[in-house]
């Protein structure tokens, strides 16, 4: 169960059937502030980025240029949640060169540049400095209003 707190204060259930728009709403709060759900600083240079089986909600890097996965679910997690996971460390860790990220960064920004150079700059303006590495390693953050223990066992064995 979902609720909402009004402006003024009064708590109300939101019904199942509006838990979607409730998703993309979250999504849109986690991409302004990120820091305040996942508790580390990063740059933000995805939404709604697409690999070879599912769609990353929200993809960033952090300051030592590791990808950061952001994944929100709006129920329960499913079952699928473990699999996905593996599937988007897999998936950046095989396509995520400088090339591929900064194609995502120029798709997000809206912004044009050759040879990595919108990447790099973003980096820096964020940090101070371009790492030596680029996705070193891939970090996964799940969201979700509730993770069944089953899943969270399972989560902790492939971190």
């Amino acid at each position: 169960m979902l609720i909402k707190i009004d402006l003024s204060g009064k708590p109300t259930t939101i019904p199942q059937g509006q838990f979607e728009h409730i998703e993309k709403h979250l999504e849109s709060i986690v991409e302004k502030v990120p820091q305040a759900f996942i508790g580390i600083d990063i740059l933000l240079i995805g939404r709604q980025v697409h690999t070879d089986r599912w769609i990353v909600d929200l993809l960033g890097l952090d300051n030592n240029g590791n990808t950061v996965i952001i994944e929100l679910k709006r129920n329960e997690s499913p079952r699928e949640i473990v699999s996905q996971a593996i599937s988007y460390c897999s998936y950046f860790h095989r396509n995520g060169n400088l090339e591929q990220l900064n194609r995502i960064a120029e798709d997000y920004f809206g912004q044009i540049s050759d040879e990595g150079l919108l990447i790099r700059k973003k980096i820096k303006e964020r940090f101070g400095t371009f790492p030596a590495t680029l996705n070193k390693k891939q970090i996964i953050v799940l969201i979700a209003e509730h993770f069944p223990n089953d899943i969270l066992d399972d989560l902790k064995r492939v971190a």
